[in-house]
């Protein structure tokens, strides 16, 4: 915190951020803002403390280097001159970050102030704007949008409408008509809540070209039950120029509405993004089948830079398992995956789910760098001790791991076995921190498959942060603590 206001009283191209959340602080700090500025009854040094700052206050803080744990700009937003001052104390400012969720009494006077500093910053690079609930269309959305367009040197958008209601469709179309405009833009994420049904509007008009210079895209739009193949296809043609994409997330939750032929588009555009390295593709409860699972394997033939790899088709009940068998074998490619994660929950339609397993960890076999792990097969069927110790036998000296997740909920046939080969497996892990073992419904599970898993943490290097274990009713109790 120091360094950072050091900075802008030593330099006048400073780089700094403001954010509307936590600015850290040290004891030390804390200590000089409760005897130079902060009145007794609002220091306390054990709870973290807000204060409703004025202009004068705001300045002596920035200029004497006092730091504070939250500071409040619900004033300056709605105080003309109050925001004046702010932007001549920091006019070369680079990143802002309002998260209008933690003022919902802030009026829509406040964000046409919000306008005023976006237009006073225009080496501006990172705006990161969260939008309390409310409903979007008597927001002033469209001003703000509007000013990006000028924002020349910005990089990173992050608009957040997650709990907003009606309107979003238009936003989206203001948005992506300021969007084509910002040459320098690299990473783009947007989310949305449960009111989004088309987001092509923020397409139509992209230059596809524009695309080609794109670091990261993150579209979440939660459980939109509203939406169609229509995006996706558009979506789909524009990613195919986006050759220097390194991250790609997105999330379409419970969409009914979107079958194979809006995920292939996506799917099929894949071996054009050679350098991806995250990737992130969830469509919970829709209509896809093993077509665009198969799709996906064959993307992934070419993508040698992936690291991270998390696919989440909970509850698609068009999936039988043919796509997961190469999506398995593909794995193997990637002996550098640093995070892995497979969620396939309530995917009743799954044949033979024990050879699915096996697959899986024939492939963890051949990755050597693996830090995070989740599989989540809770609820399919078949799910019997021989599949889960063969994908246990793929864990077994990932010396690297540190995060585990094993989720089997409503899986009955697992017994006493797999927790033994669980066991074995835990001991060679010895970076483990985190640790999730979900098999509630296994009644067949005793008090001694449980102690054995409890012994092998118990004999890990490293305390562990985090851990849940869930036993069947009994065992739970007994075993949940052992620390």
């Amino acid at each position: 915190m120091s360094k950072l206001f050091e900075s802008f009283e030593n330099s006048e191209a400073f780089e700094g951020e403001i954010t509307a959340e936590i600015l850290e602080s040290s004891q030390k700090e804390n200590n000089q803002m409760k005897n130079e500025i902060l009145p007794k009854r609002h220091f306390n040094p054990i709870r973290k403390h807000k204060i409703e700052m004025d202009k004068r206050t705001l300045r002596r803080c920035l200029l004497k280097r006092i730091g504070a744990d939250s500071l409040s700009f619900q004033d300056h937003l709605n105080n003309k001159s109050s925001l004046r001052n702010l932007i001549k104390t920091i006019k070369t400012l680079k990143k802002i970050k309002l998260n209008h969720r933690l003022y919902q009494s802030i009026s829509n006077k406040s964000l046409t102030y919000i306008v005023e500093v976006l237009k006073n910053f225009p080496l501006l690079q990172s705006v990161n704007l969260t939008f309390a609930p409310c409903n979007v269309a008597d927001l002033h959305v469209k001003n703000i949008c509007h000013v990006f367009k000028n924002l020349t040197s910005l990089k990173d958008i992050c608009l957040d409408f997650s709990n907003c209601g009606e309107g979003l469709d238009t936003t989206f179309k203001d948005a992506g008509a300021c969007f084509k405009r910002i040459p320098s833009l690299k990473n783009i994420t947007l989310c949305s809540s449960s009111q989004i049904s088309d987001f092509r509007n923020m397409l139509v008009g992209q230059r596809i070209k524009r695309f080609a210079s794109l670091k990261s895209l993150n579209f979440n739009f939660g459980v939109c039950m509203k939406m169609t193949d229509a995006p996706l296809l558009q979506l789909g043609n524009r990613l195919h120029a986006a050759t220097s994409l390194q991250s790609l997330d997105l999330s379409f939750g419970f969409c009914f509405g979107i079958t194979d032929t809006g995920l292939l588009s996506i799917t099929n555009s894949l071996k054009s993004l050679i350098f991806l390295e995250n990737i992130a593709l969830s469509f919970s409860g829709s209509n896809i089948s093993d077509a665009s699972l198969n799709s996906i394997a064959d993307g992934f033939s070419v993508l040698n830079s992936l690291k991270s790899i998390s696919l989440c088709f909970k509850a698609c009940r068009k999936i039988i398992g043919t796509g997961l068998c190469n999506i398995s074998t593909s794995l193997g490619n990637y002996t550098k995956l640093i995070s892995l994660t497979l969620d396939f929950n309530c995917c009743k339609g799954i044949m033979n789910t024990d050879a699915k397993l096996s697959e899986i960890g024939n492939s963890l076999r051949t990755i050597t760098s693996l830090q995070n792990c989740a599989i989540n097969f809770g609820g399919c069927a078949g799910v019997t001790d021989t599949g889960i110790c063969a994908l246990i036998q793929g864990l077994k000296m990932h010396i690297s791991l540190q995060n585990l997740t094993l989720d089997f909920t409503s899986c009955p046939d697992i017994t006493d076995t797999a927790l033994y080969h669980l066991s074995v497996c835990l001991k060679t892990c010895l970076s483990l921190e985190i640790i999730r073992i979900m098999l509630p419904q296994a009644k067949a599970v005793t008090s001694k498959g449980a102690s054995s898993i409890a012994e092998s943490l118990k004999r890990l290097p490293n305390k562990l942060k985090d851990y849940h274990l869930f036993f069947p009713e009994g065992i739970s109790q007994e075993y949940s603590i052992f620390y």
